[in-house]
Protein backbone atom coordinates (compact mmCIF):
# COMPACT_ATOMS: atom_id res chain seq x y z
CA UNK A 1 0.00 0.00 0.00
CA UNK A 2 1.35 3.41 -1.05
CA UNK A 3 0.07 6.59 0.60
CA UNK A 4 0.75 10.20 -0.23
CA UNK A 5 -1.84 11.15 2.38
CA UNK A 6 -4.48 9.10 4.19
CA UNK A 7 -7.82 8.30 2.57
CA UNK A 8 -10.98 7.42 4.53
CA UNK A 9 -11.07 4.01 6.20
CA UNK A 10 -7.75 2.85 4.76
CA UNK A 11 -6.90 0.72 7.86
CA UNK A 12 -9.84 -1.54 6.97
CA UNK A 13 -7.78 -2.72 4.01
CA UNK A 14 -4.52 -2.91 5.94
CA UNK A 15 -5.98 -5.37 8.43
CA UNK A 16 -6.97 -7.70 5.59
CA UNK A 17 -3.41 -7.87 4.29
CA UNK A 18 -1.31 -11.00 4.86
CA UNK A 19 1.68 -11.12 7.18
CA UNK A 20 4.87 -9.57 5.82
CA UNK A 21 3.05 -6.85 3.90
CA UNK A 22 4.44 -3.45 2.98
CA UNK A 23 3.04 -0.11 4.14
CA UNK A 24 4.69 2.91 2.49
CA UNK A 25 4.19 6.59 3.22
CA UNK A 26 5.57 9.55 1.32
CA UNK A 27 6.60 12.30 3.73
CA UNK A 28 4.31 11.33 6.63
CA UNK A 29 5.84 8.92 9.15
CA UNK A 30 2.81 9.40 11.43
CA UNK A 31 0.70 7.42 8.94
CA UNK A 32 3.09 4.48 9.32
CA UNK A 33 2.87 4.57 13.09
CA UNK A 34 -0.92 4.80 12.90
CA UNK A 35 -0.99 1.74 10.67
CA UNK A 36 1.33 -0.19 12.99
CA UNK A 37 -0.81 0.70 16.02
CA UNK A 38 -3.93 -0.63 14.32
CA UNK A 39 -2.08 -3.72 13.13
CA UNK A 40 -0.89 -4.57 16.64
CA UNK A 41 -4.24 -3.67 18.23
CA UNK A 42 -5.84 -6.25 15.94
CA UNK A 43 -3.55 -8.91 17.37
CA UNK A 44 -1.06 -8.95 14.50
CA UNK A 45 2.69 -9.30 15.08
CA UNK A 46 4.50 -5.96 14.77
CA UNK A 47 7.53 -7.21 12.84
CA UNK A 48 5.30 -8.77 10.20
CA UNK A 49 4.46 -5.36 8.76
CA UNK A 50 7.22 -3.64 6.81
CA UNK A 51 7.15 0.16 7.26
CA UNK A 52 8.74 2.08 4.38
CA UNK A 53 9.30 5.85 4.51
CA UNK A 54 10.17 8.10 1.60
CA UNK A 55 10.99 11.74 2.27
CA UNK A 56 10.17 13.77 -0.83
CA UNK A 57 12.25 16.90 -0.18
CA UNK A 58 15.76 15.57 -0.70
CA UNK A 59 18.49 17.43 -2.54
CA UNK A 60 18.68 15.94 -6.04
CA UNK A 61 22.04 16.49 -7.74
CA UNK A 62 22.17 18.05 -11.16
CA UNK A 63 23.64 14.87 -12.64
CA UNK A 64 25.10 16.67 -15.65
CA UNK A 65 27.17 18.95 -13.43
CA UNK A 66 28.46 16.80 -10.55
CA UNK A 67 31.20 14.96 -12.40
CA UNK A 68 33.76 16.76 -10.27
CA UNK A 69 32.10 15.89 -6.97
CA UNK A 70 34.19 13.72 -4.68
CA UNK A 71 32.86 10.88 -2.57
CA UNK A 72 33.07 13.21 0.43
CA UNK A 73 30.95 15.82 -1.41
CA UNK A 74 28.20 13.25 -1.89
CA UNK A 75 28.48 12.10 1.72
CA UNK A 76 27.99 15.66 2.92
CA UNK A 77 24.91 15.97 0.68
CA UNK A 78 23.49 12.83 2.27
CA UNK A 79 24.10 14.04 5.80
CA UNK A 80 22.04 17.10 4.87
CA UNK A 81 19.36 14.96 3.23
CA UNK A 82 18.90 12.61 6.16
CA UNK A 83 18.63 15.49 8.60
CA UNK A 84 15.83 16.95 6.50
CA UNK A 85 13.51 14.45 8.17
CA UNK A 86 15.47 13.15 11.15
CA UNK A 87 14.68 15.50 14.00
CA UNK A 88 13.83 15.08 17.66
CA UNK A 89 10.26 14.00 16.90
CA UNK A 90 11.36 11.42 14.35
CA UNK A 91 13.97 9.98 16.69
CA UNK A 92 11.57 9.77 19.62
CA UNK A 93 8.38 8.55 17.93
CA UNK A 94 9.09 6.99 14.55
CA UNK A 95 12.67 5.77 14.34
CA UNK A 96 12.15 2.74 16.62
CA UNK A 97 9.56 1.32 14.21
CA UNK A 98 10.53 2.34 10.65
CA UNK A 99 13.02 -0.13 9.19
CA UNK A 100 13.04 0.91 5.52
CA UNK A 101 14.22 4.37 4.43
CA UNK A 102 14.24 5.29 0.73
CA UNK A 103 16.88 7.41 -0.95
CA UNK A 104 16.45 9.25 -4.27
CA UNK A 105 13.70 8.28 -6.69
CA UNK A 106 14.07 6.92 -10.24
CA UNK A 107 17.44 8.21 -11.37
CA UNK A 108 18.76 5.26 -13.37
CA UNK A 109 17.92 3.72 -16.73
CA UNK A 110 19.06 1.02 -19.13
CA UNK A 111 21.66 3.23 -20.80
CA UNK A 112 23.81 2.92 -17.66
CA UNK A 113 24.37 -0.78 -18.26
CA UNK A 114 26.98 0.20 -20.84
CA UNK A 115 27.45 3.96 -20.36
CA UNK A 116 29.57 3.96 -17.20
CA UNK A 117 30.25 7.69 -17.43
CA UNK A 118 26.50 8.29 -17.15
CA UNK A 119 26.34 5.83 -14.26
CA UNK A 120 29.37 7.12 -12.34
CA UNK A 121 27.87 10.05 -10.36
CA UNK A 122 24.67 8.13 -9.65
CA UNK A 123 26.33 5.05 -8.20
CA UNK A 124 28.75 7.29 -6.30
CA UNK A 125 25.78 9.09 -4.73
CA UNK A 126 24.11 5.78 -3.81
CA UNK A 127 27.32 4.46 -2.28
CA UNK A 128 27.71 7.67 -0.32
CA UNK A 129 24.11 7.44 0.91
CA UNK A 130 24.65 3.86 2.11
CA UNK A 131 27.99 4.75 3.69
CA UNK A 132 26.56 7.66 5.66
CA UNK A 133 23.45 5.72 6.68
CA UNK A 134 25.29 2.58 7.77
CA UNK A 135 28.20 4.31 9.49
CA UNK A 136 26.66 7.46 10.98
CA UNK A 137 22.95 6.69 11.56
CA UNK A 138 22.13 3.01 11.56
CA UNK A 139 22.55 1.38 14.96
CA UNK A 140 23.82 4.62 16.48
CA UNK A 141 22.75 7.35 18.83
CA UNK A 142 21.95 10.34 16.63
CA UNK A 143 21.95 14.01 17.61
CA UNK A 144 19.57 15.98 15.40
CA UNK A 145 20.13 19.65 14.47
CA UNK A 146 17.05 20.67 16.51
CA UNK A 147 18.66 19.30 19.67
CA UNK A 148 16.76 16.04 19.70
CA UNK A 149 18.55 12.78 20.22
CA UNK A 150 17.70 9.10 19.90
CA UNK A 151 18.71 5.81 18.36
CA UNK A 152 18.26 4.53 14.83
CA UNK A 153 17.72 0.73 14.97
CA UNK A 154 20.54 -1.45 13.71
CA UNK A 155 18.10 -3.23 11.38
CA UNK A 156 16.87 -0.02 9.70
CA UNK A 157 18.06 -0.42 6.12
CA UNK A 158 18.39 2.00 3.24
CA UNK A 159 16.36 1.35 0.07
CA UNK A 160 18.46 2.34 -2.94
CA UNK A 161 18.06 2.89 -6.67
CA UNK A 162 14.22 2.91 -6.90
CA UNK A 163 14.64 1.97 -10.53
CA UNK A 164 11.96 3.18 -12.96
CA UNK A 165 9.76 0.54 -14.59
CA UNK A 166 10.83 -0.90 -17.91
CA UNK A 167 14.57 -0.40 -17.38
CA UNK A 168 17.46 -2.68 -16.57
CA UNK A 169 19.29 -2.04 -13.30
CA UNK A 170 23.10 -1.76 -13.49
CA UNK A 171 24.93 -4.59 -11.76
CA UNK A 172 26.70 -2.06 -9.54
CA UNK A 173 23.48 -1.49 -7.59
CA UNK A 174 23.08 -5.22 -7.01
CA UNK A 175 26.62 -5.40 -5.69
CA UNK A 176 25.99 -2.41 -3.43
CA UNK A 177 22.90 -4.01 -1.90
CA UNK A 178 24.63 -7.34 -1.43
CA UNK A 179 27.84 -5.95 0.03
CA UNK A 180 26.37 -3.23 2.27
CA UNK A 181 23.08 -4.81 3.44
CA UNK A 182 20.91 -2.35 1.53
CA UNK A 183 17.55 -3.09 -0.12
CA UNK A 184 16.87 -2.79 -3.84
CA UNK A 185 14.00 -0.40 -4.54
CA UNK A 186 12.17 -1.09 -7.81
CA UNK A 187 9.10 0.15 -9.66
CA UNK A 188 7.18 -2.84 -10.99
CA UNK A 189 4.10 -1.55 -12.80
CA UNK A 190 2.22 -4.15 -14.85
CA UNK A 191 1.45 -2.99 -18.39
CA UNK A 192 -2.14 -3.17 -19.58
CA UNK A 193 -3.53 -1.62 -22.76
CA UNK A 194 -7.24 -1.51 -23.59
CA UNK A 195 -8.12 -4.00 -20.89
CA UNK A 196 -5.49 -6.59 -21.88
CA UNK A 197 -2.20 -7.40 -20.22
CA UNK A 198 0.61 -6.79 -22.68
CA UNK A 199 2.47 -9.89 -23.80
CA UNK A 200 5.90 -10.06 -22.17
CA UNK A 201 4.85 -7.72 -19.36
CA UNK A 202 6.59 -9.64 -16.58
CA UNK A 203 9.84 -9.95 -18.53
CA UNK A 204 10.03 -6.34 -19.66
CA UNK A 205 7.99 -4.36 -17.13
CA UNK A 206 6.60 -5.76 -13.88
CA UNK A 207 9.24 -8.46 -13.32
CA UNK A 208 12.27 -7.04 -15.08
CA UNK A 209 14.44 -6.67 -11.92
CA UNK A 210 14.17 -10.42 -11.27
CA UNK A 211 15.48 -11.10 -14.76
CA UNK A 212 18.44 -8.82 -13.96
CA UNK A 213 19.06 -10.79 -10.76
CA UNK A 214 19.10 -14.08 -12.67
CA UNK A 215 21.56 -12.72 -15.25
CA UNK A 216 23.90 -11.21 -12.65
CA UNK A 217 23.70 -14.09 -10.19
CA UNK A 218 23.47 -11.65 -7.26
CA UNK A 219 20.62 -12.11 -4.79
CA UNK A 220 19.21 -9.08 -2.95
CA UNK A 221 16.13 -8.09 -0.97
CA UNK A 222 13.49 -6.03 -2.80
CA UNK A 223 10.99 -3.31 -1.98
CA UNK A 224 8.41 -2.95 -4.77
CA UNK A 225 8.00 0.71 -3.93
CA UNK A 226 5.46 1.50 -6.66
CA UNK A 227 3.34 -0.95 -8.62
CA UNK A 228 -0.05 -1.41 -10.22
CA UNK A 229 -1.51 -1.32 -13.73
CA UNK A 230 -0.40 1.32 -16.24
CA UNK A 231 -0.53 1.70 -19.99
CA UNK A 232 3.13 2.65 -20.38
CA UNK A 233 2.61 6.37 -19.76
CA UNK A 234 2.68 8.50 -16.63
CA UNK A 235 -1.03 9.37 -16.96
CA UNK A 236 -2.26 5.91 -17.92
CA UNK A 237 -3.26 4.34 -14.61
CA UNK A 238 -5.97 1.72 -14.10
CA UNK A 239 -8.80 4.27 -14.23
CA UNK A 240 -7.77 5.52 -17.66
CA UNK A 241 -9.74 4.13 -20.63
CA UNK A 242 -6.42 3.27 -22.30
CA UNK A 243 -5.54 0.90 -19.44
CA UNK A 244 -8.39 -0.81 -17.52
CA UNK A 245 -11.07 1.82 -17.87
CA UNK A 246 -11.73 1.92 -14.13
CA UNK A 247 -12.94 -1.71 -14.05
CA UNK A 248 -12.50 -2.71 -10.38
CA UNK A 249 -12.91 -6.44 -11.00
CA UNK A 250 -10.32 -6.29 -13.76
CA UNK A 251 -8.00 -4.38 -11.42
CA UNK A 252 -8.14 -7.17 -8.84
CA UNK A 253 -7.81 -9.95 -11.43
CA UNK A 254 -4.94 -8.16 -13.13
CA UNK A 255 -3.06 -7.69 -9.89
CA UNK A 256 -3.72 -11.33 -9.02
CA UNK A 257 -2.06 -12.46 -12.26
CA UNK A 258 0.95 -10.29 -11.44
CA UNK A 259 1.22 -11.66 -7.89
CA UNK A 260 1.13 -15.18 -9.30
CA UNK A 261 4.07 -14.26 -11.53
CA UNK A 262 5.97 -12.91 -8.52
CA UNK A 263 5.45 -16.26 -6.84
CA UNK A 264 7.48 -17.96 -9.59
CA UNK A 265 10.64 -16.05 -8.67
CA UNK A 266 13.47 -17.22 -6.43
CA UNK A 267 13.18 -13.93 -4.56
CA UNK A 268 9.62 -14.80 -3.50
CA UNK A 269 10.48 -18.39 -2.58
CA UNK A 270 13.37 -17.17 -0.42
CA UNK A 271 11.39 -14.40 1.29
CA UNK A 272 13.39 -11.60 -0.34
CA UNK A 273 10.43 -9.59 -1.64
CA UNK A 274 9.38 -7.45 1.30
CA UNK A 275 5.62 -7.48 0.85
CA UNK A 276 3.30 -7.70 -2.18
CA UNK A 277 4.12 -4.19 -3.34
CA UNK A 278 3.19 -0.60 -2.59
CA UNK A 279 0.23 -0.09 -4.93
CA UNK A 280 0.43 3.36 -6.47
CA UNK A 281 -1.30 5.41 -5.09
CA UNK A 282 -3.73 6.52 -2.39
CA UNK A 283 -4.30 10.20 -1.62
CA UNK A 284 -6.99 12.86 -1.58
CA UNK A 285 -7.14 14.13 -5.17
CA UNK A 286 -6.70 17.77 -6.06
CA UNK A 287 -8.38 19.69 -8.83
CA UNK A 288 -5.54 19.02 -11.25
CA UNK A 289 -4.10 15.78 -9.92
CA UNK A 290 -1.55 14.19 -12.29
CA UNK A 291 -2.17 10.80 -10.64
CA UNK A 292 -5.96 10.83 -10.82
CA UNK A 293 -6.05 7.70 -12.99
CA UNK A 294 -4.01 5.73 -10.42
CA UNK A 295 -5.99 6.55 -7.28
CA UNK A 296 -7.03 3.73 -4.98
CA UNK A 297 -9.60 4.18 -2.21
CA UNK A 298 -11.18 1.83 0.30
CA UNK A 299 -13.40 0.35 -2.43
CA UNK A 300 -10.27 -0.80 -4.28
CA UNK A 301 -7.87 -1.31 -1.39
CA UNK A 302 -10.07 -3.83 0.43
CA UNK A 303 -10.55 -6.28 -2.49
CA UNK A 304 -6.86 -5.94 -3.38
CA UNK A 305 -5.93 -6.76 0.21
CA UNK A 306 -8.28 -9.73 0.24
CA UNK A 307 -6.73 -10.99 -2.99
CA UNK A 308 -3.23 -10.69 -1.50
CA UNK A 309 -4.28 -12.57 1.63
CA UNK A 310 -5.30 -15.44 -0.67
CA UNK A 311 -2.26 -15.37 -2.95
CA UNK A 312 0.67 -14.09 -0.88
CA UNK A 313 2.30 -16.49 1.55
CA UNK A 314 5.84 -15.17 1.77
CA UNK A 315 8.04 -15.55 4.82
CA UNK A 316 10.52 -13.23 6.42
CA UNK A 317 13.95 -13.18 4.75
CA UNK A 318 16.82 -14.85 6.49
CA UNK A 319 18.97 -12.42 8.51
CA UNK A 320 21.91 -11.19 6.42
CA UNK A 321 25.06 -13.21 6.95
CA UNK A 322 28.05 -11.25 8.28
CA UNK A 323 30.92 -10.90 5.83
CA UNK A 324 33.69 -13.46 6.06
CA UNK A 325 36.60 -12.23 8.17
CA UNK A 326 39.72 -11.31 6.25
CA UNK A 327 41.97 -14.28 5.68
CA UNK A 328 45.38 -14.02 7.37
CA UNK A 329 48.52 -15.12 5.57
CA UNK A 330 48.91 -18.88 5.32
CA UNK A 331 51.81 -18.79 7.79
CA UNK A 332 49.63 -17.19 10.52
CA UNK A 333 49.73 -13.69 11.98
CA UNK A 334 52.32 -11.20 10.83
CA UNK A 335 54.75 -11.32 13.79
CA UNK A 336 55.51 -7.58 13.89
CA UNK A 337 53.87 -4.15 13.88
CA UNK A 338 53.01 -3.15 10.31
CA UNK A 339 52.95 0.51 9.29
CA UNK A 340 51.78 1.02 5.71
CA UNK A 341 51.18 4.04 3.50
CA UNK A 342 48.30 3.59 1.03
CA UNK A 343 48.20 5.89 -1.96
CA UNK A 344 45.36 6.18 -4.52
CA UNK A 345 45.90 4.40 -7.79
CA UNK A 346 46.07 7.64 -9.77
CA UNK A 347 49.25 8.82 -8.08
CA UNK A 348 51.78 10.63 -10.20
CA UNK A 349 55.40 9.53 -9.99
CA UNK A 350 56.25 12.72 -8.12
CA UNK A 351 53.48 12.08 -5.57
CA UNK A 352 54.64 8.48 -5.10
CA UNK A 353 58.15 9.71 -4.40
CA UNK A 354 56.80 12.12 -1.77
CA UNK A 355 55.13 9.21 0.03
CA UNK A 356 58.35 7.18 -0.17
CA UNK A 357 60.31 10.06 1.35
CA UNK A 358 57.77 10.20 4.21
CA UNK A 359 57.89 6.44 4.82
CA UNK A 360 61.63 5.89 4.32
CA UNK A 361 63.03 7.13 7.70
CA UNK A 362 61.13 4.45 9.62
CA UNK A 363 61.27 1.81 6.87
CA UNK A 364 57.45 1.81 6.47
CA UNK A 365 55.70 0.06 3.57
CA UNK A 366 54.31 1.99 0.58
CA UNK A 367 51.52 0.37 -1.45
CA UNK A 368 48.77 1.37 -3.85
CA UNK A 369 46.51 -1.62 -3.22
CA UNK A 370 43.90 -1.70 -0.47
CA UNK A 371 43.91 -5.51 -0.70
CA UNK A 372 47.64 -5.53 0.07
CA UNK A 373 47.05 -3.29 3.09
CA UNK A 374 44.39 -5.66 4.42
CA UNK A 375 46.73 -8.65 4.00
CA UNK A 376 49.54 -6.84 5.82
CA UNK A 377 47.93 -4.65 8.48
CA UNK A 378 44.91 -6.71 9.59
CA UNK A 379 47.00 -9.67 10.86
CA UNK A 380 49.77 -7.40 12.18
CA UNK A 381 50.63 -7.05 15.84
CA UNK A 382 48.91 -4.40 18.05
CA UNK A 383 49.85 -0.93 16.90
CA UNK A 384 49.71 -1.80 13.21
CA UNK A 385 48.08 0.91 11.13
CA UNK A 386 47.71 2.43 7.70
CA UNK A 387 48.17 6.02 6.55
CA UNK A 388 45.63 6.65 3.78
CA UNK A 389 46.75 9.41 1.45
CA UNK A 390 44.29 11.75 -0.27
CA UNK A 391 40.98 10.12 0.74
CA UNK A 392 39.01 12.34 -1.66
CA UNK A 393 40.66 10.61 -4.62
CA UNK A 394 39.21 7.20 -3.79
CA UNK A 395 35.99 6.37 -5.67
CA UNK A 396 34.57 4.45 -2.70
CA UNK A 397 34.61 5.00 1.06
CA UNK A 398 38.11 3.64 1.59
CA UNK A 399 37.91 3.84 5.38
CA UNK A 400 34.73 1.75 5.48
CA UNK A 401 36.26 -0.80 3.12
CA UNK A 402 39.40 -1.14 5.23
CA UNK A 403 37.44 -1.53 8.45
CA UNK A 404 35.28 -4.20 6.84
CA UNK A 405 38.49 -6.07 6.00
CA UNK A 406 39.96 -5.95 9.49
CA UNK A 407 41.97 -2.71 9.42
CA UNK A 408 40.82 -0.52 12.31
CA UNK A 409 43.78 1.81 12.91
CA UNK A 410 43.54 4.39 10.11
CA UNK A 411 45.05 7.87 9.78
CA UNK A 412 44.90 10.33 6.89
CA UNK A 413 47.69 12.20 5.19
CA UNK A 414 47.65 14.76 2.38
CA UNK A 415 50.19 16.31 0.06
Amino acid sequence: MHFQNPVPNWPNALLKMPDYSLLKSVNDPALLLDGLDKWVSAGRVSNRLYLDFRHHDFIYPDWDHVGGWSFEDFKEMWRTNFFRFIDGTYLERYAPHIKLIEELNEYTDSRMITDKALLAPRIKSARAAVSVWNNEFRGREVFAPDGGMGNIPADARLVVCNSPVGNDIPIEFFRLCRDEDAVMGVRTYTKWVDGQRVQGDFRWHSGRPFHNEAVYGIKVDYVLGECGPYDGSTTGGWRNSSCMGGDRALLVDGMRSWVKDLRTTEAYAEGRILGPGAWFTSKNPGSDDPWKHYLLFESELVPLAEMCSQEWNATAPEPPQPPDPPQPPTNGDVPYVVIAHLGPQNLTLEEHQKIVRTAHPNKESVVQSADDVARLVAPGQPGSKVYVWETSRWTDDIDAWLRAHGVSNIEHLFF
